[in-house]
Protein backbone atom coordinates (compact mmCIF):
# COMPACT_ATOMS: atom_id res chain seq x y z
CA UNK A 1 0.00 0.00 0.00
CA UNK A 2 3.31 2.79 0.97
CA UNK A 3 4.57 1.56 -2.65
CA UNK A 4 1.17 2.28 -3.90
CA UNK A 5 1.06 5.73 -1.93
CA UNK A 6 4.33 6.53 -3.17
CA UNK A 7 3.99 5.82 -6.59
CA UNK A 8 0.94 7.78 -7.34
CA UNK A 9 2.51 10.71 -5.08
CA UNK A 10 5.21 10.58 -7.67
CA UNK A 11 3.36 10.37 -10.65
CA UNK A 12 0.86 13.55 -9.67
CA UNK A 13 4.50 15.82 -9.43
CA UNK A 14 5.60 14.58 -12.27
CA UNK A 15 2.11 15.88 -13.96
CA UNK A 16 2.29 19.03 -11.90
CA UNK A 17 5.59 19.97 -13.09
CA UNK A 18 4.89 18.73 -17.11
CA UNK A 19 2.09 21.33 -16.63
CA UNK A 20 3.57 24.53 -15.30
CA UNK A 21 7.43 23.58 -17.47
CA UNK A 22 4.10 24.00 -20.51
CA UNK A 23 2.51 26.87 -19.42
CA UNK A 24 4.98 29.30 -17.86
CA UNK A 25 7.71 29.51 -20.13
CA UNK A 26 7.57 31.62 -24.03
CA UNK A 27 4.08 33.29 -23.17
CA UNK A 28 5.22 36.67 -21.65
CA UNK A 29 3.29 39.76 -21.85
CA UNK A 30 2.75 40.12 -25.51
CA UNK A 31 2.06 43.75 -25.17
CA UNK A 32 3.46 44.82 -22.26
CA UNK A 33 1.76 48.54 -21.97
CA UNK A 34 -1.57 46.64 -21.94
CA UNK A 35 -1.12 45.36 -18.39
CA UNK A 36 0.33 47.41 -15.92
CA UNK A 37 3.59 46.63 -13.95
CA UNK A 38 2.85 45.09 -10.88
CA UNK A 39 0.28 42.00 -12.97
CA UNK A 40 3.57 42.13 -15.04
CA UNK A 41 6.09 42.19 -11.90
CA UNK A 42 4.40 39.56 -10.20
CA UNK A 43 4.37 37.33 -12.90
CA UNK A 44 8.07 37.45 -13.65
CA UNK A 45 8.53 36.72 -9.59
CA UNK A 46 6.94 33.50 -10.61
CA UNK A 47 8.83 32.92 -13.97
CA UNK A 48 12.30 33.59 -12.36
CA UNK A 49 11.60 30.88 -9.27
CA UNK A 50 10.55 28.51 -12.24
CA UNK A 51 13.50 28.84 -14.36
CA UNK A 52 15.15 28.50 -10.57
CA UNK A 53 13.32 25.02 -9.48
CA UNK A 54 12.86 23.97 -12.84
CA UNK A 55 14.58 20.29 -12.00
CA UNK A 56 12.91 19.87 -9.29
CA UNK A 57 8.77 18.76 -8.90
CA UNK A 58 7.15 20.88 -7.33
CA UNK A 59 3.94 23.30 -8.09
CA UNK A 60 5.64 26.35 -8.52
CA UNK A 61 2.62 27.94 -7.52
CA UNK A 62 3.20 26.27 -4.02
CA UNK A 63 6.55 28.31 -4.16
CA UNK A 64 5.15 31.80 -3.25
CA UNK A 65 4.40 32.91 0.06
CA UNK A 66 0.11 32.52 0.49
CA UNK A 67 0.49 36.13 1.06
CA UNK A 68 2.59 36.53 -2.25
CA UNK A 69 -0.13 34.30 -4.09
CA UNK A 70 -3.17 36.38 -2.82
CA UNK A 71 -1.94 39.49 -3.87
CA UNK A 72 -0.95 38.42 -7.60
CA UNK A 73 -4.53 36.71 -7.73
CA UNK A 74 -5.74 40.27 -6.54
CA UNK A 75 -3.82 41.67 -8.72
CA UNK A 76 -3.96 40.15 -11.70
CA UNK A 77 -8.54 40.04 -10.80
CA UNK A 78 -8.66 43.52 -10.45
CA UNK A 79 -6.62 44.31 -13.72
CA UNK A 80 -9.04 41.92 -15.77
CA UNK A 81 -12.12 43.76 -14.05
CA UNK A 82 -10.38 47.43 -14.68
CA UNK A 83 -10.09 46.13 -18.47
CA UNK A 84 -13.51 45.09 -18.87
CA UNK A 85 -15.73 47.64 -17.75
CA UNK A 86 -19.00 47.90 -18.78
CA UNK A 87 -19.38 50.99 -19.51
CA UNK A 88 -15.71 51.32 -21.76
CA UNK A 89 -17.57 49.70 -24.42
CA UNK A 90 -18.79 52.76 -25.48
CA UNK A 91 -16.06 55.13 -25.02
CA UNK A 92 -13.19 53.65 -27.04
CA UNK A 93 -10.72 55.79 -28.49
CA UNK A 94 -7.15 55.29 -30.21
CA UNK A 95 -5.62 56.36 -27.64
CA UNK A 96 -6.62 53.86 -25.52
CA UNK A 97 -5.21 50.78 -25.26
CA UNK A 98 -6.89 49.36 -22.64
CA UNK A 99 -9.75 49.68 -24.75
CA UNK A 100 -11.45 46.21 -25.43
CA UNK A 101 -12.92 47.58 -28.89
CA UNK A 102 -11.37 50.11 -31.17
CA UNK A 103 -13.55 50.22 -33.83
CA UNK A 104 -16.73 48.60 -34.69
CA UNK A 105 -17.09 46.08 -37.07
CA UNK A 106 -19.74 44.69 -39.35
CA UNK A 107 -20.63 40.90 -39.12
CA UNK A 108 -19.32 40.46 -42.39
CA UNK A 109 -16.63 41.76 -42.22
CA UNK A 110 -15.57 39.83 -39.13
CA UNK A 111 -16.79 36.65 -41.47
CA UNK A 112 -13.80 37.82 -44.17
CA UNK A 113 -11.04 38.10 -41.15
CA UNK A 114 -12.02 34.77 -39.99
CA UNK A 115 -11.79 33.05 -43.48
CA UNK A 116 -10.17 35.46 -45.65
CA UNK A 117 -7.18 36.33 -42.99
CA UNK A 118 -7.14 34.71 -39.49
CA UNK A 119 -7.40 30.37 -40.87
CA UNK A 120 -6.53 31.47 -44.47
CA UNK A 121 -3.51 28.91 -45.11
CA UNK A 122 -1.82 28.64 -48.67
CA UNK A 123 -0.33 31.18 -50.64
CA UNK A 124 -2.36 30.42 -54.17
CA UNK A 125 -6.12 28.91 -55.10
CA UNK A 126 -4.57 25.59 -55.79
CA UNK A 127 -2.95 25.47 -51.78
CA UNK A 128 -5.66 27.68 -49.74
CA UNK A 129 -7.28 25.45 -47.00
CA UNK A 130 -8.54 26.08 -43.56
CA UNK A 131 -9.18 24.15 -40.94
CA UNK A 132 -12.31 23.94 -39.21
CA UNK A 133 -12.50 23.57 -35.00
CA UNK A 134 -14.98 20.35 -34.20
CA UNK A 135 -13.66 18.33 -37.42
CA UNK A 136 -10.28 18.92 -37.45
CA UNK A 137 -10.64 18.79 -41.52
CA UNK A 138 -8.98 20.74 -44.06
CA UNK A 139 -11.30 22.23 -46.55
CA UNK A 140 -9.51 23.44 -49.81
CA UNK A 141 -11.26 25.15 -52.74
CA UNK A 142 -12.42 21.51 -54.24
CA UNK A 143 -15.06 21.62 -51.73
CA UNK A 144 -15.99 24.85 -52.95
CA UNK A 145 -17.61 26.41 -56.06
CA UNK A 146 -15.68 28.97 -57.73
CA UNK A 147 -17.77 31.69 -56.90
CA UNK A 148 -17.89 31.21 -53.43
CA UNK A 149 -14.29 29.30 -52.50
CA UNK A 150 -11.43 30.65 -50.47
CA UNK A 151 -8.95 33.34 -50.76
CA UNK A 152 -7.84 36.52 -48.96
CA UNK A 153 -10.80 38.51 -47.63
CA UNK A 154 -13.23 36.16 -48.79
CA UNK A 155 -16.57 34.84 -47.41
CA UNK A 156 -16.32 30.74 -48.60
CA UNK A 157 -19.93 29.17 -49.40
CA UNK A 158 -21.61 28.82 -45.72
CA UNK A 159 -23.67 25.88 -46.21
CA UNK A 160 -20.21 23.75 -46.43
CA UNK A 161 -17.93 26.25 -44.02
CA UNK A 162 -19.63 28.49 -41.79
CA UNK A 163 -18.90 30.89 -38.69
CA UNK A 164 -18.78 29.42 -34.99
CA UNK A 165 -19.40 31.19 -32.10
CA UNK A 166 -17.81 29.34 -29.31
CA UNK A 167 -20.07 31.59 -27.01
CA UNK A 168 -23.69 30.84 -28.84
CA UNK A 169 -25.55 34.49 -29.69
CA UNK A 170 -28.53 32.74 -28.25
CA UNK A 171 -26.55 33.22 -24.61
CA UNK A 172 -24.80 36.88 -25.60
CA UNK A 173 -25.27 39.48 -22.83
CA UNK A 174 -28.23 42.03 -22.95
CA UNK A 175 -26.12 44.79 -21.49
CA UNK A 176 -23.67 44.56 -24.20
CA UNK A 177 -24.83 45.66 -28.29
CA UNK A 178 -25.49 42.39 -29.44
CA UNK A 179 -23.25 43.26 -32.42
CA UNK A 180 -20.39 43.96 -30.34
CA UNK A 181 -20.47 40.29 -29.07
CA UNK A 182 -21.56 38.97 -32.67
CA UNK A 183 -18.35 39.99 -34.26
CA UNK A 184 -15.84 39.57 -31.44
CA UNK A 185 -12.92 37.87 -32.86
CA UNK A 186 -11.98 35.97 -30.50
CA UNK A 187 -14.99 33.90 -30.30
CA UNK A 188 -15.05 33.29 -34.00
CA UNK A 189 -13.53 30.40 -35.42
CA UNK A 190 -14.39 28.04 -38.88
CA UNK A 191 -16.31 25.18 -38.55
CA UNK A 192 -18.09 22.47 -40.71
CA UNK A 193 -21.64 23.74 -41.19
CA UNK A 194 -23.55 20.35 -40.66
CA UNK A 195 -21.35 20.35 -37.28
CA UNK A 196 -21.89 23.90 -36.15
CA UNK A 197 -25.64 23.40 -36.62
CA UNK A 198 -25.93 19.72 -34.99
CA UNK A 199 -23.95 21.83 -31.87
CA UNK A 200 -26.57 24.99 -31.97
CA UNK A 201 -26.45 26.57 -28.69
CA UNK A 202 -25.68 23.19 -26.64
CA UNK A 203 -23.19 23.82 -24.19
CA UNK A 204 -19.90 22.62 -23.86
CA UNK A 205 -19.73 19.37 -21.97
CA UNK A 206 -17.74 16.16 -21.12
CA UNK A 207 -19.99 13.52 -22.67
CA UNK A 208 -20.67 10.09 -21.17
CA UNK A 209 -24.14 9.04 -23.43
CA UNK A 210 -22.94 9.60 -26.97
CA UNK A 211 -26.55 10.31 -28.84
CA UNK A 212 -24.14 11.28 -31.91
CA UNK A 213 -20.85 11.23 -33.12
CA UNK A 214 -20.13 14.59 -35.40
CA UNK A 215 -17.60 13.99 -38.31
CA UNK A 216 -15.87 11.34 -35.82
CA UNK A 217 -14.23 14.13 -33.53
CA UNK A 218 -16.50 15.77 -31.55
CA UNK A 219 -19.28 13.99 -29.56
CA UNK A 220 -23.09 15.27 -29.33
CA UNK A 221 -24.55 13.53 -25.77
CA UNK A 222 -24.84 14.10 -22.34
CA UNK A 223 -22.33 14.70 -19.63
CA UNK A 224 -22.30 11.98 -16.26
CA UNK A 225 -25.22 12.79 -14.13
CA UNK A 226 -27.16 15.30 -16.49
CA UNK A 227 -30.17 15.43 -18.41
CA UNK A 228 -28.85 17.99 -20.38
CA UNK A 229 -27.81 18.04 -23.87
CA UNK A 230 -23.87 18.54 -23.85
CA UNK A 231 -21.01 19.49 -27.07
CA UNK A 232 -17.37 17.82 -26.89
CA UNK A 233 -15.31 19.70 -28.95
CA UNK A 234 -11.92 17.42 -30.15
CA UNK A 235 -9.28 17.17 -27.84
CA UNK A 236 -6.88 19.64 -29.77
CA UNK A 237 -9.09 22.74 -29.86
CA UNK A 238 -10.48 22.07 -26.19
CA UNK A 239 -7.93 24.33 -25.20
CA UNK A 240 -8.77 27.23 -27.53
CA UNK A 241 -12.52 26.83 -26.31
CA UNK A 242 -11.96 27.57 -22.89
CA UNK A 243 -9.65 29.92 -23.08
CA UNK A 244 -12.45 31.74 -25.56
CA UNK A 245 -15.09 30.79 -23.32
CA UNK A 246 -13.24 32.67 -20.15
CA UNK A 247 -12.27 35.46 -22.13
CA UNK A 248 -16.35 36.21 -22.93
CA UNK A 249 -17.38 35.52 -19.80
CA UNK A 250 -15.23 38.21 -18.21
CA UNK A 251 -15.32 40.69 -21.11
CA UNK A 252 -19.49 40.56 -21.24
CA UNK A 253 -19.55 39.67 -17.32
CA UNK A 254 -21.50 36.78 -18.36
CA UNK A 255 -21.46 33.79 -15.12
CA UNK A 256 -19.78 30.10 -16.00
CA UNK A 257 -20.87 27.68 -13.28
CA UNK A 258 -18.43 26.43 -11.12
CA UNK A 259 -18.93 22.82 -12.40
CA UNK A 260 -18.01 24.15 -15.99
CA UNK A 261 -15.23 26.36 -14.94
CA UNK A 262 -13.28 23.25 -12.98
CA UNK A 263 -14.16 21.26 -17.12
CA UNK A 264 -12.22 24.38 -18.68
CA UNK A 265 -9.69 24.41 -16.77
CA UNK A 266 -8.90 20.82 -17.30
CA UNK A 267 -9.43 21.34 -20.96
CA UNK A 268 -6.34 24.49 -20.75
CA UNK A 269 -4.02 22.01 -19.47
CA UNK A 270 -4.82 19.09 -21.53
CA UNK A 271 -4.67 21.63 -24.78
CA UNK A 272 -1.95 24.44 -24.02
CA UNK A 273 -1.55 27.69 -26.05
CA UNK A 274 0.19 26.62 -29.52
CA UNK A 275 2.02 28.80 -31.89
CA UNK A 276 -1.38 29.71 -34.00
CA UNK A 277 -3.52 30.68 -31.37
CA UNK A 278 -0.64 33.31 -30.23
CA UNK A 279 -0.15 34.40 -33.68
CA UNK A 280 -3.80 34.49 -33.90
CA UNK A 281 -4.20 36.74 -30.82
CA UNK A 282 -1.71 38.84 -31.96
CA UNK A 283 -3.50 39.67 -35.43
CA UNK A 284 -6.63 40.06 -33.73
CA UNK A 285 -4.46 42.65 -32.21
CA UNK A 286 -3.94 44.39 -35.10
CA UNK A 287 -7.07 44.38 -36.44
CA UNK A 288 -8.88 46.05 -33.36
CA UNK A 289 -6.57 46.61 -30.88
CA UNK A 290 -8.36 43.64 -28.00
CA UNK A 291 -6.19 40.70 -26.79
CA UNK A 292 -7.10 37.43 -25.37
CA UNK A 293 -5.34 37.45 -21.95
CA UNK A 294 -5.47 33.93 -21.19
CA UNK A 295 -3.58 33.29 -24.45
CA UNK A 296 -1.31 35.33 -23.52
CA UNK A 297 -0.55 34.51 -19.87
CA UNK A 298 -2.04 30.79 -19.84
CA UNK A 299 -1.10 29.91 -16.41
CA UNK A 300 -3.44 33.27 -16.10
CA UNK A 301 -6.51 30.75 -15.50
CA UNK A 302 -6.00 29.35 -12.58
CA UNK A 303 -6.32 32.82 -10.85
CA UNK A 304 -10.00 32.80 -11.92
CA UNK A 305 -12.46 33.76 -8.82
CA UNK A 306 -14.90 31.21 -8.00
CA UNK A 307 -17.04 34.24 -7.68
CA UNK A 308 -17.09 34.62 -11.51
CA UNK A 309 -19.44 31.34 -11.75
CA UNK A 310 -23.00 31.04 -10.16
Amino acid sequence: MNYFKNYVYFFALIFSLSFFIQFFPQTSFASSFYYPSKVQNSFKKLQQLNAAKLEQNFNILSLLPSNELSLLKEQFTKHLASIFLVSKHAVCTKNNPSCLLNSQKKYKQARKYIFGLLHLKGKSKKEYYINDIYCSRSFTNKDFPKNKNLGPNKIPLHTVLNTEHIWPQSRFSSHYPTVTQLTDLHILYPSDSKTNSQRGNNLFGEVSKVRSISCGTSKIGFSKNSSEVNFEPPNNYKGNVARAMFYFSLRYKLPISLKKQKMFKRWAMLDPVDEFEINRNEAIFKINKTRNPFIDQPESILYISDSWGK
